[in-house]
């Protein structure tokens, strides 16, 4: 990239300025001091990357005026250009104006310099001595890391990397830490061990719980169980009630088909198609209609037509005759012009003769020569009497010019003076000082009034310092710097003093201020403590609130023993109530009922498959077979039915049992649980159990008294931190008023030291430090007016010496010049003397000269005397030349040359009026002869045609037969389309009865298929068939609307005779019963789970108070993290011992790019003194090597050659930037001042090849270096900024 153009609104000294077209290479900057090569060099860095955020930069306002900014343009590696913009002010801090004119900001520019900031700029791009000699700029972090890491190949600082690591490994674990994460992680794992230990108390309990919580999920899942099976036949019965309605209309639709009449079928949109066909029909007829009277006005229009025939025969004669009308009327009507033209030409031939004279005339015209070379012989004739004239002219005028000379040069030789040229060199030193003397005499006159005035001014100074001060006392007073820094030194500590009393007294005052607030809030707290009334002790009301906790838990658990004993009693009254009875058959159940079942199953197989539903016969069949099977299976078995119920007797004692040992057990829990309540209950001041409303209103009782108690004893907090403070408020109250006090007595100590200074140097004890500091300021300002006044006497005497001496010389002088000094000013003469001598001294050269040009002159007059004798007689010859040529031609002899050529002019417009005559005589014969055979044409035509002229023009007469032909052609045209348009009526006619007899028969097979003989008839079938189609369509939907209600549920026939076999009085009464039976289940449902939840709740609370689950999982989670961030720890430590060896490999292996290009460069600067720069990976210090193998540091190294190597590694820094990058412009401010000539060299070599690939701007006021560059540059441009 390079700078193209700069531009600078106005910035500093610069306002308006333009550089346009600066090459790619070096470009020179050069100018004194103050010339502006730092205000430039500033302004490039603040277009790239803006003002610095520093309340040091100078902002360089514009000076000259100007909008305070500028812009840049750019041009990119691609060839692109790019503008960069900025304004003081503006919202956006630049603006870059892209290549296709788009506009865009910082984001773009960031782009286009390849990403590099401020600091990579300024300090590798753009830098000064001072950046150059210091090391530091090279160290910031955002160049560190690219300068050192360059040529790593991972673009990021090693160094950096490796205490990145050590950092974060540092913060994860430390040997005897106890911030890093893991150490933290330990200790935390300890502490939840102990925790574990001391909650595995509380297990067994927790364990019971849910024990318990189990079997109530368990009866939780057995009521809804039942609840769905209600919930399947309410189902049922609420399908059969929703589909009733459909039921009814297919009833009722089958019901209304069956009593309508039979049609086989009917067409179908029967009635749209008769509608249709009648309508067609109709239309027919009327276009048969229509068609016919069209027909008959047909004829009639071709009765009335009857065309000219002869007429149509002439068409193209007619024709012809049309279109040559124009023609005929145009040279009839410019024939009477041509005649005037002819005329009017005539007459202008015949002025013309009369212009050459009276005895031209047309032979006289023809006889003439005027051909070319006649005319040429004239005018070569007037060539050569204009050249002989001015030559008589020209010889005439230098031959009075020289006598005006010789005129001029007598009257000069009688004008000269020759007694000034003796004292022409005294006049003239005379002449010389008068510039001095007039300075003299203006400063002597100018130093008089100001010597009065500066004296008249120290003596109003000195009147206002106060009474008894003169020039004497002025001089006896002590004003040396002690005594002024006394004074300062006293002002200093009498502000101090004064200054630490008001901070004291503002100290003082804020106290007070705050001792008066912790009183009020004091005041306030009492206030609001006498509002609450004797509450009782916190141990009791804590006491009272775990009491009412404990009957809200144990109240549901109450109601829900309750209700298990009341389960427990129902059961053992069912128990009670159930006997074992006797089996009546002890020899068995008879075998015949399994043989009839068996036939009933092949009756209804054989029924089926006659019936087509094989299936459904095989199914029944099987179903009874394993009836009947079931059924001889129990027949035969009598003894193992006899031993299952012996088993079922026991199984139910069993059980009973269970009922009881639970009841009992059931009961003392109760009982516990209900003297536990009693005892809870008289903690809180009830008698019996309370009800749970009365024990909520309880609780909130004893919640807004903890409230209170809470209030009151941060009340009683505040309180006492409020005494504490007002104590400390007021012993800080005490010790500022002593403080005060002593602040006091030392200012009246300084005051009283201050009086007794001004007293010693006698000043008045009343003036104030100010007062004799201005006094000290006013004396100091007498005192320079006195040195002033002083050095202004002498100069004034000296200038008054001066003047009276120039005087004296010059009046002498004008007496020997015997020049009368008259009454104007003396430097007035002496510049008239000297302008005398000056005309004497030239006019006595002038007058040896005139003398011998006067000679010169005389000689130049004979010559041209005798050259104005020749050119008058060669002009006489070439007179009579003219004459005897006139004479041959028959001329004049008096004309001159000019007329003859207007003759022949003349000569020239006569034949051009000849020729226009003869061609205006051929057009109007032609005309003529056209009009005559126009006529002949028409009266031919007229005559054929049987019509006679009758009197009118021609031209009417062909417009008349245009327009009757026109008008027999549109009849003959006219009559030809009512013939054609008859043939086509006829054929239209013809197809229309077509058409007709077409409908008929279609309109026949309409009726028939629609089973009529008439329209009406076939409209009533219509209205049969609609309403059968509408009830089947409703019996349809009806049987759809049922078979999706009994998809899903049974077959459709099952579904279909369950409607059959129902009511609908009956299906409600069921729903409703089925509704209520559902409810109690779920209310039962709900008790249960309300249960569950109370012990649900005490789990919760157990698991809440215990916390032993959260502990264990809190350490299982520690381990865990312990685990990962070990693992994390080992790979930090681990990266880091591989980077360290990798750092060690590198500095002996590699080093960066940056540092080999900068290597090049240092050897090159120093002319191979020094081979090496070395750079430790894991440091940013330089080390160089010179061609022996000795390393040295930086610090070693001369003040010059340290910059060479700083210089060195900025141009290995942009040489490797540009490679992955953009090259960027590079700016240096006279870097080279402190190299050797030598090296000065080198560096410009260097310069050389690092400006192939970069634009280079360089800044110098050393003419010297300029000088150096230029011959290793012969190319550069150099900008010299003085002349800007």
């Amino acid at each position: 990239m390079k700078i193209n153009a700069i531009h600078i609104d106005g910035f500093g000294k610069f306002s308006s300025l333009s550089m346009e077209d600066l090459p790619a290479g070096l470009v020179i900057f050069t100018g004194a001091n103050e010339a502006g090569k730092s205000t430039l060099f500033t302004f490039i860095r603040r277009m790239f990357f803006g003002i610095p955020n520093t309340r040091l930069c100078n902002l360089y306002p514009p000076l000259g005026g100007g909008k305070h900014g500028g812009r840049l343009a750019v041009i990119d590696s691609i060839g692109d250009r790019w503008v960069i913009e900025r304004n003081a002010g503006r919202k956006e801090d630049v603006k870059v104006v892209l290549p296709d004119g788009n506009t865009g900001g910082k984001v773009e520019l960031i782009k286009l310099l390849g990403h590099a900031d401020r600091n990579v700029f300024e300090n590798i791009y753009a830098f000064g001595l001072e950046e150059l000699q210091s090391f530091e700029t090279l160290n910031d972090q955002s160049i560190n890391s690219k300068l050192y890491s360059a040529g790593t190949g991972v673009g990021v600082s090693i160094s950096g990397l490796m205490n990145s690591i050590s950092s974060i490994e540092t913060n994860l674990y430390r040997p005897r830490g106890s911030k890093p994460l893991i150490n933290e992680l330990f200790r935390e794992i300890g502490k939840t061990e102990v925790k574990i230990t001391e909650l595995e108390g509380t297990q067994k309990k927790y364990d019971s719980l849910h024990f318990e919580l189990e079997q109530k999920t368990l009866e939780i899942a057995q009521l809804k169980e039942k609840s769905q099976n209600i919930r399947e036949k309410l189902n049922d019965i609420q399908n059969l009630l929703s589909v009733w309605e459909d039921w009814e209309i297919l009833c009722e639709s089958k019901t209304a088909l069956e009593s309508l009449p039979g049609l086989g079928s009917f067409p179908e949109k029967g009635e749209e198609k008769l509608k249709r066909l009648q309508e067609r029909i109709e239309e027919i007829r009327e276009t048969i209609s229509r068609l016919q009277q069209d027909l008959d006005k047909n004829a009639v229009k071709e009765r009335s037509l009857s065309p000219d025939e002869s007429l149509l025969k002439q068409k193209d004669a007619v024709l012809e005759l049309g279109s040559g009308i124009e023609k005929y009327r145009s040279e009839e009507k410019l024939l009477p012009s041509l005649e005037m033209n002819l005329r009017q030409e005539k007459a202008g031939f015949s002025e013309l003769l009369l212009e050459l004279g009276p005895a031209w005339d047309e032979k006289a015209l023809e006889l003439f020569d005027r051909s070319i070379p006649a005319k040429e012989a004239v005018i070569q004739m007037r060539r050569s009497v204009d050249e002989i004239e001015d030559k008589i002219k020209e010889t005439r005028n230098e031959l009075q010019q020289v006598l005006n000379s010789i005129e001029r040069v007598l009257q000069e030789n009688d004008l000269f003076e020759e007694s000034l040229l003796v004292h022409r060199d005294q006049v003239i030193e005379l002449g010389n000082g008068i510039e001095k003397y007039q300075s003299d005499k203006e400063f002597l006159l100018s130093g008089t009034q100001e010597l009065q005035d500066r004296k008249a001014e120290l003596r109003e100074n000195l009147s206002g310092l106060g009474e008894g001060w003169d020039e004497n006392a002025l001089d006896l007073f002590e004003h040396s710097i002690p005594s002024k820094e006394t004074v300062f030194r006293k002002r200093r500590e009498m502000d101090e003093a004064e200054k630490t009393i008001e901070r004291y007294r503002d100290r003082l005052k804020l106290a007070l201020g705050e001792i008066k607030d912790v009183c009020e809030e004091i005041e306030a707290l009492k206030e609001k403590l006498e509002v609450y009334p004797t509450l009782p002790r916190p141990e009791e009301v804590k006491q009272e609130l775990e009491a009412v906790s404990y009957l809200r838990v144990a109240h549901p658990l109450l109601r829900e023993k309750e209700g298990e004993l009341k389960s427990l009693e129902k059961e053992e009254m069912l128990f009670a109530a159930l006997r074992p009875r006797e089996t009546e058959n002890k020899d068995g159940l008879p075998l015949w009922p399994a043989g009839m079942v068996l036939l009933a199953g092949c009756i209804g197989l054989v029924y089926e498959s006659i019936s087509g539903t094989m299936f459904s016969g095989l199914v029944i069949f099987l179903l009874l077979f394993a009836t009947s099977a079931v059924y001889f299976l129990k027949a035969t078995n009598k003894s193992s039915v006899h031993l299952a119920g012996e088993e079922h007797l026991e199984d139910v004692e069993s059980r009973k049992q269970n009922v009881k040992d639970s009841k009992e057990k059931l009961f003392r829990e109760i009982n516990s649980l209900k003297a536990s309540m009693k005892t809870r209950a008289k903690k809180c001041g009830f008698e019996d159990i309370p009800d749970p409303s009365v024990r909520e209103q309880k609780a909130d009782e004893l919640q807004r008294v903890v409230v209170e108690l809470k209030t009151t004893w941060e009340l009683r907090q505040r309180e006492e931190k409020l005494q504490k403070k007002l104590d400390k408020l007021n012993a800080s109250y005490i010790e500022l008023k002593d403080t005060i006090r002593a602040q006091e007595a030392k200012q009246e100590e300084v005051l009283q030291e201050w009086k007794g200074w001004l007293t010693s140097s006698g000043l008045s004890p009343e003036f104030s430090p100010e007062h004799v500091i201005e006094i000290l300021s006013a004396i100091r300002a007498c005192l320079e007016k006195q040195k002033n006044i002083n050095e202004l006497e002498k100069q004034v005497t000296l200038k008054e010496a001066t003047v009276k001496k120039y005087e004296e010389k010059a009046c002498s002088i004008l007496e020997a010049c015997r020049k009368p000094i008259s009454g104007i000013a003396l430097e007035s003469e002496i510049a008239k003397l000297r302008e005398d001598v000056s005309f004497a001294f030239n006019q006595a050269e002038r007058v040896r000269k005139l003398e011998a040009e006067s000679e010169g002159l005389n000689r130049k007059k004979e010559e041209l005397e005798t050259r104005f004798l020749e050119e008058t007689k060669a002009r006489d010859a070439l007179a009579e030349k003219w004459t005897g040529w006139l004479g041959t031609y028959g001329l004049d002899p008096s004309l001159s040359v000019e007329s003859v050529l207007e003759i022949f002019s003349v000569i020239r417009t006569c034949f051009d009026k000849q020729r226009a005559i003869r061609k205006l005589e051929e057009q109007i014969a032609s005309s003529r002869t056209s009009i005559e055979a126009y006529e002949a044409k028409v009266a031919g035509v007229l005559q054929v045609c049987g019509r006679s002229l009758s009197g009118i023009s021609f031209d009417s007469q062909v417009e008349k037969l245009r327009s009757d032909l026109e008008k027999a052609s549109d009849e003959t045209r006219n009559l030809q389309q009512l013939k054609t348009r008859s043939e086509e009526l006829k054929i239209e006619l013809e197809a229309a009865l077509d058409k007709y007899k077409e409908a008929a028969e279609e309109l026949a097979v309409l009726l028939n298929s629609g089973s009529a003989e008439t329209g009406e008839e076939f409209y009533e079938n219509a209205r049969l068939w609609a309403q059968r189609t509408e009830l089947e369509n409703r019996k349809r939907e009806a049987e759809q609307q049922i078979q999706r209600v009994s998809v899903g549920e049974k077959d459709y026939g099952v579904f279909v005779e369950e409607l059959q076999d129902s009511d609908l009085s009956g299906l409600k009464e069921e729903n409703h019963s089925l509704e209520e039976c559902l409810k109690a289940l779920e209310q039962e449902t709900s008790d249960t789970i309300d249960r569950r939840g109370a012990i649900r709740n005490q789990i919760e609370q157990l698991e809440q108070g215990s916390e032993g689950s959260l502990a264990r999982v809190m350490q299982e989670s520690l381990l865990e993290e312990l685990h990962e961030k070990s693992r994390e720890w080992a790979s930090l430590v681990l990266a880091r011992e591989i980077l360290a060896k990798a750092v060690k490999v590198y500095e002996k292996e590699r080093q960066p790019a940056v540092i080999v290009e900068a290597q090049a460069f240092f050897s090159k600067i120093t002319r191979g003194r020094y081979t090496r720069i070395y750079s430790p990976l894991n440091s940013t210090e330089i080390y160089v090597e010179d061609r022996n193998g000795r390393q040295k540091s930086i610090q070693e190294l001369s003040r010059g050659t340290a910059e060479q190597l700083y210089l060195s590694l900025r141009f290995g820094f942009i040489r490797e930037f540009g490679r992955h990058s953009e090259s960027l412009p590079i700016v240096f401010d006279d870097v080279l001042v402190n190299f050797d000539p030598e090296r000065c060299k080198s560096t410009c070599e260097a310069i050389k090849d690092l400006a192939s690939d970069n634009q280079i701007f360089y800044f110098t006021c050393h003419p010297e270096t300029v000088q150096m560059l230029v011959e290793s540059f012969p190319e550069i441009r150099a900008v010299d900024l003085d002349a800007v």
